[in-house]
């Protein structure tokens, strides 16, 4: 093990650097870490060993598809990999080019540099909400995270559908209970929209125990959601 585990694996041609470039600085922003394999490469591994190693740590596969990608040396075999590891595997496709052979049953996110942030947004929803792959507990660690980096129309949209799936959630550690109060009391892009309110809410109360007293603090002063007592009762 190299000792990082990336969200999101970006297999891509050589000649498609730029490109694939502006896609992991779009992902990054949003909160999702990568690996490139020309450019995150760690001087002294081979790629026969942190290449497949980089694909099994991932949470997800991006095939960044245009018409260099199956003519590149190491493309298909990463896929290859991807494909024996059961990552799940999302196309990013240039106009004009589709995925083939093994991908080629997978539904295509189109490649549009004006819409990063719709492509952004269909690489996290396949990263968190869609893949069985994630445990529980790495899934919430996500899911704050992303919470954490929430930001604008996308982030909105985003605050809900999070919100929908840690309603799902039985199970939270303390340390993930209080990140998300201190997430939900800073960022105005958690707590404003109202659709998701109701679920913070009832994940907080359900777990007072869990909380600090500073987040109880903020919790009460800035939403009311709680109300404070000698026991911290609900």
């Amino acid at each position: 093990m190299y000792g990082v585990s990336y969200d999101v694996f970006i297999s891509y041609a050589r000649e498609n650097g730029g490109i694939a470039n502006k896609l992991k600085s779009r992902l990054e922003a949003d909160g999702m870490s990568t690996f490139l394999a020309h450019e995150d490469g760690q001087g002294g591994y081979n790629w026969h060993n942190y290449i497949p190693e980089h694909i099994r740590d991932c949470s997800a596969f991006v095939a960044l598809i245009t018409e260099q990608f199956h003519l590149a040396n190491f493309t298909e075999q990463e896929v290859g990999i991807a494909l024996g590891c059961n990552k799940p595997i999302i196309p990013v496709c240039e106009p004009g080019t589709m995925p083939s052979g093994f991908i080629s049953k997978y539904d295509c996110v189109k490649y549009d540099e004006r819409k990063l942030a719709d492509i952004s947004s269909s690489i996290f929803e396949h990263l968190i909400i869609q893949n069985p792959s994630i445990d529980n507990e790495e899934k919430v660690d996500l899911l704050i995270k992303a919470l954490r980096e929430t930001h604008g129309l996308k982030g909105y949209k985003r605050t809900i559908m999070i919100a929908d799936r840690l309603a799902k959630i039985k199970k939270f550690t303390k340390q993930q209970i209080n990140d998300l109060a201190s997430v939900y009391t800073t960022n105005n892009q958690v707590y404003q929209p109202d659709k998701p309110q109701h679920i913070f809410k009832q994940i907080f109360q359900s777990h007072r125990d869990y909380l600090n007293e500073n987040n109880i603090v903020g919790l009460v002063h800035v939403f009311g959601l709680l109300e404070e007592g000698p026991a911290y009762n609900i």
